[in-house]
């Protein structure tokens, strides 16, 4: 293909007007653009899906020129075709002699297996839906047994919608399951796999069923997870999901809005029809909704209520914190446009930032990190070429879990005339991590190690160390900086503490300590049921920072002795080094 890099972006600056609040640590590289070669395949014609990795490999679903409509769709990775419909075999190994002509998702996880969601034929032309990861079919209709816990009518997998992977090798598939091949007795499902790495399952565990009555719910099941936006699935295995049931006893009745609820695995967290929490309105139709999850078991998502238009739609963290409604102030543009509405998919990174897009009068729109403008059309550069287009559709956006690179459907201005591609967003992370448990950095107390590479702190008596990560900004005016850590000891008291200057790792305690003098204990935080927590003061007035100044973080948290690994009952997280401007 033409220009398209391999592995790692190229560094081409974007930059923003006047005006526009973005990040200024951030590039914008084409990956796939309209015009570009396919080699023996044709030319691009359109982007269809994408998806990227904390590492920056991606991978994208595109349409081409070919003259034949049964072999234009291509699956390019990292710049190469890996997968093409109409090709026998292309890009899977189940079922011998079949081909796709549709990828109705696409993931790539942080180990660099791409999951496809697949609609085919078989070599005797039987329709078949696959679920590929890593070019193993993990579930394919009318050969994956249905889950042990459904009721015994049902005994395969009959239709699959979506599928959603995480780093811990767990999918969660979204379908349905029926009576065997050719079978009329059919019910919608969502289940969660635990895959074996070997090409095949271990087990699934159903999340709900049709005709199945919840705990909590006065009416069966009708549909659970049914869209690409509707759940979320994090590492920790939770799964955030929506289930539509038959229930018509609340206002609105089978045509209205209140027989849909979200759960975060078996706890029902909101419900349409009932009281946001936000206000004096209740939640609406959920339908139209994009939700996301973190990996501390935080959600984020946009959702309708009854609240009078122009402010009838929210974006909401936690089912309790409002970040903005329609009719707000666009955060960071100028002019002091309002919201008309929330547009494109709703993500949280794994340190429960929120990447979010919106649009209002003019027309404009962008895309946010919180408040953190990112892109905004007409005012953002990429090489020069002015973006004129950020599609507000679900498909076109895809972003790392870590949050550090987002691939984006966009259009840019050309002297030959606009061009569309699949552009990738490099966000260079605020903090520096340092003083790692995992060896690399120095030896734990007691050999206390945590897994390689995992940018964790010393073990502790849980067997992993405490993470520490930064969200916000380094900015002072801004003074948005906060820290989470997470997997720490649950329900134990831990403290943030700051140090001016950074000394060579040395043990203390169960872990090693990077700070050196001045030092400061910021701000004292306990944590919750999952051994996570964050900061809520001010870090710029409890730290006593000055933009130009760098300082260095790390969380002391409590392990309580004869438990923890070294004896000593406390431990630390990996260090952050922030530099403030």
């Amino acid at each position: 293909m033409q220009h398209v890099p391999r592995l790692l972006p190229l560094a081409l600056a974007a930059s923003v007007a006047a005006g526009g609040l973005a990040s200024a640590q951030s590039t914008i590289t084409p990956l796939v653009e309209q015009g570009d070669a396919v080699p023996g395949v044709g030319l691009v014609t359109s982007i269809e899906r994408s998806a990227v990795n904390n590492s920056g490999e991606w991978a994208v679903v595109v349409d081409t020129d070919n003259q034949s409509s049964a072999l234009d769709l291509v699956v390019l990775r990292n710049g190469s075709l890996i997968m093409q419909e109409g090709v026998i075999n292309s890009g899977f190994d189940s079922p011998v002699g079949g081909w796709f002509y549709d990828v109705r998702q696409l993931e790539l996880n942080d180990a660099g297996e791409l999951l496809a969601v697949l609609r085919g034929n078989r070599s005797d032309l039987t329709p078949v839906d696959l679920a590929v990861v890593a070019g193993r079919a993990i579930v394919e209709t009318d050969v994956t047994p249905a889950p042990s816990d459904v009721p015994a009518t049902y005994t395969h997998w009959s239709a699959i919608q979506m599928a959603w992977m995480n780093n811990s090798g767990q999918l969660l598939v979204s379908g349905s399951v029926n009576d065997g091949p050719g079978g009329t007795n059919s019910a919608r499902l969502l289940a969660r796999f635990e895959l074996d790495g070997l090409g095949g399952f271990t087990s699934q565990t159903t999340l709900a069923y049709a005709s199945q009555l919840l705990p909590g719910h006065d009416a069966y099941v009708q549909y659970p997870g049914n869209a690409l936006t509707s759940c979320a699935l994090n590492d920790a295995g939770k799964v955030l999901w929506l289930v539509d049931d038959e229930d018509t006893s609340l206002a609105g009745g089978a045509n209205g809005c209140c027989d849909t609820w979200y759960h975060l695995d078996a706890t029902p967290l909101i419900r349409e029809g009932a009281p946001t929490g936000l206000g004096t309105d209740n939640w609406n139709s959920f339908h139209s909704s994009s939700v996301a999850l973190g990996a501390s078991g935080q959600w984020a998502g946009r959702f309708y209520t009854d609240e009078p238009s122009p402010a009838n739609y929210a974006l909401v963290k936690n089912g309790t914190t409002l970040m903005h409604r329609s009719g707000d102030v666009v955060p960071g543009v100028d002019g002091s446009p309002t919201i008309t509405q929330f547009a494109g998919r709703v993500s949280m990174t794994s340190d429960d930032q929120v990447i979010w897009q919106c649009t209002w009068p003019g027309p404009g729109t962008a895309i946010f990190r919180d408040d953190e403008v990112l892109v905004q059309k007409n005012v953002t550069t990429t090489g020069g070429d002015l973006i004129v287009n950020i599609p507000s559709n679900l498909w076109e956006r895809s972003v790392s879990n870590d949050g550090t690179f987002i691939t984006q459907e966009m259009t840019v201005a050309r002297a030959g005339g606009n061009k569309v591609g699949c552009y990738l967003i490099s966000l260079s992370p605020v903090a520096a991590t340092l003083c790692v448990g995992d060896g690399s950095d120095g030896i734990c107390p007691c050999a206390n190690l945590s897994a390689p590479g995992s940018g964790e702190g010393c073990a502790s008596s849980l067997g992993h160390g405490a993470l520490l990560t930064a969200l916000g900004t380094s900015q002072v005016a801004r003074d948005d900086l906060r820290f989470l850590v997470t997997q720490g000891r649950p329900n134990q008291p831990s403290m943030l503490v700051q140090g001016s200057s950074q000394v060579a790792p040395m043990p203390f305690k169960d872990g090693l300590l990077c700070l050196g003098n001045p030092t400061e204990r910021v701000e004292i935080v306990i944590l919750d049921g999952d051994g996570a927590g964050s900061t809520t003061g001010s870090i710029v007035t409890g730290g006593g920072v000055s933009p130009g100044e760098t300082r260095y973080y790390q969380q002391w948290y409590r392990d309580p002795g004869g438990v923890s690994p070294c004896g000593f009952g406390s431990n630390f997280s990996n260090a952050l080094q922030i530099d403030w401007i």
